[in-house]
């Protein structure tokens, strides 16, 4: 029992210290303790808790002071290594803590200006030394760090003013020798640098038209020599061409004066052939009579002989019903006082009429007898029935069709041969006829073909076109593919030019841009704003210091 209160006692106590009912004297024996450790941050927090339980407790007061002080030497003795060592702006960040730590202390703020100093002669250097991203990065970190120095401010713009006009001079040149690409790189910098500058806007319009006139796949289409009769057809086929357009190809347009291909077009031959299937048809016809007995003449000898024999029933019951009322009208003659008179009353009156009804409905049958014999006399015993047969005849399936055969042949600059090929293309039309049988009634079905021989050819030339606008767009992306690889070609040795064909590919589509592109740019030029290569519009995100380590 003993040995458990004093586990709840220790509980207890621990209980008391998270839940901080220390007084300010046990956080100075504790902040004390954590100093002899050399633990001063701990210490310093342990001080304040103090100052805070008690804040007219002088002793406490005294201990943040001496703390602050401990850590404010300490720092600034890390900022006097870093000095020592090279590394200026870890010094920068120590002699800044240290005078937050004692804000009225002079030597630790000599050694802050001093630093910044040698940070802004750095600049100053990188400035004269026209490495501007350098510059440029030392004087911004230097104004997000000290935002009340004036130099830094001064230096952002020596240096944006400098490399600006570095940058228009450079995109002059570059314009002037036709390295159109490398002078949009250097005038987007410009742009993401300063903006607007000079005649930026104006000279980046220029070096972009420029651009988009070399990504075009211009291509010239002329007629090829045939015979005269396919001399129509192959002008025809020239001029959709011309006019046609090239989905794998968005540059590609038709340019009689610069082409990058020359296509050459030759009807070789245009055929139309008729072909036919025979199948086999059937037509229902009447192929003559036969006598059969006459259904409505049957049908009234049935009625009569069914009539006649309800007759002749009723006749019975006539007979029956007559010796009935006889017997009735003895028995209500012989009555006497003791018979019921008003019985044999009402039985003689029901009697009479039962057979009064029976006399008429034989009378009424025997009328319908009468009438079924005259309509009978005038209904024929026999009829003529058709007899149906069934006919086979021919059928015949037609097919015009009209093909198309085409030879082409491309040539690029320097009369490199690019494509020396046959295509073909055919076009048809169907109907079916077959010949009038009036015998059989069968109905003649004359041939009407839907589409003219024209209409065909003009089809199957329509399908060619297609087929050589897809030739043509493979060209095109040849052409592309030539142009990525000659880039990494000269990426190692001739940069100025490999930034000319990269620029020129992402001028030529919209397709992802492959990594080694975006790494040269980055690499050569310091730039690798894909999307502001293509459009213009700069990314949001990127700096011109941006990717430089100081």
């Amino acid at each position: 029992m003993k040995s458990m209160r004093i586990q709840c006692f220790v509980v207890l106590l621990g209980f008391l210290f998270v839940s901080g009912c220390w007084g300010a004297a046990d956080h100075l024996r504790r902040g004390d303790e954590l100093a002899d450790s050399e633990l001063y941050e701990e210490a310093l927090d342990e001080y304040e808790k103090a100052v805070k339980k008690e804040p007219e407790n002088g002793e406490a007061r005294k201990r943040v002071a001496m703390m602050q002080k401990t850590l404010a030497d300490l720092d600034a003795k890390d900022g006097r290594a870093a000095v020592e060592s090279g590394d200026p702006w870890t010094a920068l960040d120590a002699f800044k803590r240290a005078i937050v730590r004692r804000p009225d202390n002079h030597a630790h703020r000599k050694a802050l200006k001093d630093v910044a100093k040698l940070l802004m002669a750095e600049g100053d250097k990188a400035l004269t030394d026209k490495r501007f991203a350098e510059s440029l990065k030392i004087f911004e970190r230097l104004g997000r760090e000290l935002p009340r120095l004036k130099h830094a401010k001064r230096g952002i713009a020596q240096t944006k003013e400098a490399w600006s006009r570095q940058l228009m001079e450079e995109a002059g040149q570059y314009l002037g020798r036709r390295l159109v690409g490398n002078a949009l790189i250097s005038l987007l910098q410009l742009k993401q640098l300063n903006g607007v500058y000079g005649d930026s806007v104006s000279m980046e319009e220029d070096a972009r038209r420029q651009l988009r006139v070399a990504a075009g796949y211009g291509f010239q289409v002329r007629p090829g020599k045939v015979k005269r009769r396919n001399q129509d057809g192959t002008d025809e086929l020239v001029r959709l061409l011309q006019q046609a357009s090239v989905p794998e190809c968005p540059g590609a347009v038709f340019d009689f004066q610069d082409p990058k291909v020359v296509l050459t077009v030759a009807l070789t031959d245009l055929t139309f052939k008729t072909s036919k299937q025979e199948r086999q048809g059937e037509q229902k016809y009447q192929s003559g009579t036969r006598p059969v007995d006459n259904p409505a003449f049957l049908e009234l000898e049935t009625k009569i002989e069914q009539t006649r024999e309800k007759i002749e029933q009723l006749a019975g019951a006539i007979v029956e019903v007559s010796k009935e009322l006889e017997q009735v009208r003895e028995a209500f003659a012989d009555a006497g006082p003791s018979d019921d008179v008003e019985s044999l009353r009402k039985r003689l009156k029901d009697t009479e009429r039962k057979l009064e009804k029976l006399k008429v409905d034989r009378r009424d049958n025997e009328n319908r007898v009468v009438a079924m014999r005259e309509k009978l006399g005038e209904t024929p015993r026999m009829l003529d029935e058709p007899v149906y047969d069934l006919h086979s005849y021919s059928i015949f399936d037609m097919t015009r069709t009209a093909t198309a055969l085409v030879a082409l042949s491309a040539r690029e600059d320097g009369n490199k041969v690019l494509a020396n090929e046959p295509f073909s293309a055919s076009a048809s039309a169907e109907d079916t006829t077959n010949r009038a049988q009036a015998k059989f009634d069968v109905k003649g079905d004359p041939l009407e073909w839907p589409k003219s021989d024209e209409v065909l050819a003009a089809d199957a030339y329509g399908q060619v076109i297609g087929q050589l606008a897809g030739r043509l767009g493979q060209m095109c992306k040849d052409w592309r593919g030539q142009i990525l690889e000659r880039a990494e070609q000269a990426s190692s040795a001739a940069q100025v030019e490999a930034v000319e064909d990269y620029v020129l590919y992402l001028f030529l589509g919209a397709e992802p841009a492959p990594q080694s592109l975006v790494d040269f740019l980055k690499n050569e030029r310091g730039f690798d704003d894909i999307e502001a290569i293509r459009s213009g519009k700069l990314s949001p995100q990127k700096k011109a210091s941006e990717g430089l380590s100081i």
